[in-house]
């Protein structure tokens, strides 16, 4: 099955004015080497932002989109007819690419280029805000909304002065996402109004929506791609791992012997990328000195030992001193035998934490006795057998504090003052700083003995205190790590030409000119993990996959292009932001926008373009079988996804994906963000969500109830993030990693670390289904939403989920029915009795409940502490915990039960459209359908779904 796609070449318009033109031309000029014109729909864009207007741009790849709108608004920018423009990501890879082309800009208008991320200081934020052009994502600006007043109010200061704003590759933004950005755009909008201001908005997408086309009233300009004709193969589907190997190899061999020069293979996941880079991996590339210096690496100990071979010891005192200062480690890799000077506060931040982690899982078995009318130290010993380490070594040692008259309360009262008196034994004894010697650290044990009086607790707090805790050299008194540690670190060699690590231009110069003559007379072999050469053929082969490090992916699509030959395997990291051309492309069916962008990376430069697309779905082929020979580009991308339907199988060949369209829960999250601002939040409120009751009355139950939230744009459930790279799906990790493997988390946005690369990774066998620990989950809930007669309620307290299961229990049934005629009949009354049974058990458990004893579905939308459990092949069972012991969980997440019998709740999903979206985990766990959401809002907007069909 082929087809030829046919593509006019965009034309050229050079009436525009001649200040733009020339700046435009001043770029091409230092980038490709020449001065070209722009595009007709560049120089339509040109002249509607440089009258002030607002432009919708609607592109493909290789359409020159980002300079479109960069040029005149850098232009007015130097001329002073706005202030400040701000250029907004949906990722951070994104961005980065982008830099680049901004920088380029910025040095011939001469304007500094800012940047928000997260972790910057007070004084960092400002000195970007201040910046004339600046460059975000969304989860970094958000970033800032979680800090205090003090971060927000400036920013929103800053926010409110940008004069045009611009989305970029706005088509990423999909379902809740895009709910994300029109409230934030709102927020602005209202802002900027307030100080009499007004933003202009400008959106670039590569595929038009009606939501999209929303957040802007400027006029659609469509822009035409530069790539000329493509002849698309399509191969039949195969379900043999073995032949679809066999197909994708033998596909790269044909481009080959066809003459294709550029081969870029994009494969939808990144062991698939890693698993066929390994089966053709043969020897080192042979590149230049040049592009050595750009992606080569060696490590810390070789590379010194070159440096002082060479008469270059200066450069090992600086960069040296560089890394020791930038570059985080742990107690464990201070050097031995050394005193050093460990900073009190840190240690008693990282104790603390560890302590309080702990003891708020054992306050919360507490409670649980209380609701089973259990005595409590009995329970509370019995149920930490099956809990972390840690857990029953604090309950021994706060065990005899305890008694059997002892309530919920007074327990959770003495353990937070247990933590307290060995805070303050331990402030007592250390001052603002405590010497010790590593590795053992024999001073720490021992104060942290007598202060726990338990040597078992004291050894795993100090093994947790001296693997887990992350210094920097100011932490530890100036000291450094143990030079054994450097020796393996990896050093790139483009670090070496940054004047910000070393600042003499002198010795960055001899560096450089010492390493191409070693290179190039093979004195020095550079390593590179990703790159190699494509079997028994000298044809450069790389990977770029979006689970390597940042360090290991800068460069490699730069190479790419240069090489006169050159083969490129990709994951979907490719698909947008980085700029290069290929004469082949060889992909997987995907969805039809992500192939779309896959599609323009081809052709741009060769006389007629191939692409091969290895077919997933038999289905896709009776209606290919339908096509003509020949097919114009804009008819044939509207056959692989219709604008008007992309995700109906029957208007588009590849669906897009399905995402959530909106939910309650991400404007309740926003009215809160307006709310911590103060007086100038309400009014935003009062501007956003005056007239949605739904809204205001969902903020409010969180708000009364102290419900937590994390924000963010792209992702809010945690990862587990591999050992020297990014972090992945934890239910995808977790089928293929043992305990022994993983580590307690660091960052707030990870359930673990996997103690492997993932190169390694990939060839682990799945050997375990992973699901929710469903007891330990609904114990430790702390939340259980409900909406009733359509207001939005929220019953708290520790394990209220349980209380909920228990209260619809033979047991407690007699109890319940009254109350819950009661609730129906008088509420009032009913109120009034239940608050006066709060501390009468068991009817203490109505209280908690309140009007969530009216409930009568087979819904439970809970939040709090997610457990996990794996089981294995041969049926054995057992909790996912950390090497330390510890259980792996996901902090304070949302999600949703369904208490129906599998098959029924299987199919009521994929009715509804629920089961396929992408912000959704569908897990079966312990007799339940658990929902588990990747972002936030997705399980509330399940719930109202369901809700309405009963």
């Amino acid at each position: 099955m082929q087809i030829t796609v046919t593509n006019q070449r965009p034309n050229c318009d050079e009436d525009v004015p001649s200040p733009l033109k020339e700046l435009f031309q001043k770029y091409t000029l230092e980038n490709c080497g020449e001065k070209f014109p722009p595009f007709t729909h560049q120089a339509e864009a040109f002249r509607q932002i440089y009258a002030n207007k607002e432009v919708f741009l609607m592109a493909g790849t290789a359409a020159g989109k980002t300079l479109a709108v960069a040029v005149p608004l850098f232009k007015k920018l130097q001329d002073g007819c706005i202030r400040k423009v701000l250029l907004m990501y949906p990722t951070i890879a994104l961005m980065d690419d982008q830099r680049r082309v901004m920088d380029d800009l910025g040095e011939i208008t001469g304007m500094k280029i800012g940047q928000l991320q997260g972790g910057m200081s007070h004084s960092q934020l400002i000195d970007n805000l201040n910046r004339r052009v600046i460059l975000a994502t969304p989860d970094a600006v958000f970033w800032f909304f979680q800090k205090n007043v003090k971060y927000t109010g400036m920013l929103l200061y800053g926010l409110a002065l940008i004069d045009e704003w611009v989305f970029d590759e706005a088509h990423l933004f999909n379902g809740l996402m895009l709910q994300n950005l029109r409230h934030f755009k709102e927020r602005i909008d209202h802002l900027a109004q307030i100080i009499e201001r007004q933003p202009r908005w400008h959106i670039l997408t590569a595929t038009p929506t009606q939501e999209l086309r929303a957040l802007t009233e400027g006029n659609r300009i469509d822009g035409i791609s530069k790539c000329g004709n493509i002849r698309v193969k399509f191969l039949e589907p195969t379900s043999n791992y073995k032949e679809r190997d066999r197909l994708l190899h033998r596909s790269v061999e044909d481009g080959l012997m066809a003459g294709n020069r550029k081969i870029l293979v994009v494969l939808n996941s990144a062991s698939s990328a890693h698993h066929l880079y390994n089966q053709v991996t043969s020897r080192p590339p042979t590149l230049t000195p040049e592009q050595w210096l750009h992606v080569g690496h060696l490590t810390w100990g070789k590379l010194s030992t070159w440096f002082q071979e060479n008469g270059l010891n200066p450069a090992v005192t600086v960069l040296k001193a560089w890394m020791e200062r930038e570059i985080a480690f742990t107690m464990a890799e201070l050097p031995e035998d050394e005193i050093v000077r460990l900073s009190t506060d840190k240690l008693m931040s990282e104790l603390t934490n560890f302590l309080e982690g702990n003891i708020k899982q054992i306050a919360g078995l507490g409670y649980e006795a209380q609701r089973q009318e259990k005595p409590l130290p009995d329970f509370i010993s019995k149920h930490l057998a099956n809990r972390g380490k840690a857990q029953k070594l604090i309950w021994q040692v706060i065990d005899n504090r305890i008694d059997e008259k002892n309530s919920a309360a007074e327990i959770k009262s003495k353990l937070y003052q247990w933590v307290e008196e060995v805070s303050d034994q331990l402030d007592n004894q250390w001052g603002t700083e405590l010497e010790d010697c590593p590795p053992d650290f024999f001073q720490l044990q021992s104060d942290l003995k007598e202060a726990l009086l338990n040597v078992d607790l004291s050894r795993f707090t100090h093994h947790y205190l001296v693997k887990q805790t992350v210094v920097k050299p100011e932490d530890v008194g100036g000291a450094k790590p143990r030079s054994e540690g450097f020796e393996k670190r990896r050093v790139y060699f483009r670090w070496l030409s940054w004047n910000w690590i070393i600042s003499d231009a002198n010795l960055r110069t001899e560096i450089q000119e010492k390493l191409k003559s070693a290179i190039s007379a093979g004195k020095l072999q550079p390593e590179s993990n990703y790159i190699t050469t494509w079997r028994d053929k000298n044809i450069t082969t790389i990977l770029y996959s979006g689970k390597m490090s940042k360090h290991n992916r800068d460069g490699l699509v730069e190479l790419f292009g240069e090489l006169d030959k050159a083969i490129l395997i990709s994951t979907p990291a490719v698909e947008v932001g980085v700029d290069f051309d290929a004469d082949a492309l060889i992909t997987e069916e995907c969805d039809g926008n992500r192939f779309l962008q896959r599609f323009g990376r081809v052709g741009r430069s060769s006389e007629i373009g191939q692409v091969r697309v290895l077919l997933r779905n038999p289905k896709c082929i009776p209606r290919l079988r339908e096509l003509s020979s020949e097919m114009p580009r804009d008819k044939f991308s509207r056959f692989i996804v219709h604008p008007d339907d992309p995700a109906n199988p029957d208007m588009s060949l590849f669906p897009a994906r399905v995402y959530v369209p909106d939910s309650p829960l991400i404007s309740a999250i926003h009215h809160q963000i307006n709310e911590q601002i103060g007086a100038i939040g309400k009014t935003l409120n009062r501007e956003m969500y005056s007239s949605d009751t739904n809204v205001n009355q969902l903020a409010d139950a969180m708000k009364n109830a102290n419900v937590p939230y994390r924000y963010g744009l792209r992702n809010t459930l945690p990862e587990i993030t591999f050992y020297g790279e990014v972090g992945s799906d934890p239910f995808y990790v977790l089928s293929r990693i043992q305990n022994e493997k993983l580590w307690p988390p660091i960052h707030q946005f990870e359930a673990a670390i996997a103690k492997v690369g993932y190169n390694e990774f990939i060839y682990c066998r799945n050997n375990w289904e992973i699901s929710v620990d469903w007891k330990r989950t609904v114990e430790s809930s702390a939340f259980l939403f409900y909406q009733l007669r359509g207001r939005w309620h929220i019953a708290s307290g520790a394990g209220i989920v349980k209380d909920f299961i228990e209260s619809m229990s033979y047991q407690y049934r007699k109890q319940v029915e009254p109350a819950r005629k009661l609730w129906q009949e008088k509420p009032d009354r009913a109120k009034e009795l239940i608050e006066s049974l709060r501390c009468k058990p068991p009817f203490n458990l109505l209280a908690r409940l309140g009007k969530a004893v009216l409930l009568d579905k087979k819904l439970l939308l809970g939040q709090g502490p997610i457990f996990l459990s794996r089981k294995s092949k041969e049926g054995f069972s057992d909790s996912v915990k950390t090497a330390m012991e510890e259980p792996v969980i996901l902090p304070d997440q949302m999600w949703l039960a369904m208490r129906c019998n599998r098959n029924d709740a299987l199919m009521q999903l994929q009715k509804l459209g629920l089961f396929d979206l992408e912000e959704l985990n569908v897990v079966d766990s312990g007799g339940y359908i658990v929902l588990i959401e990747r972002l936030a809002g997705a399980c509330l907007y399940a719930y109202e779904r369901l809700s309405d069909v009963g």
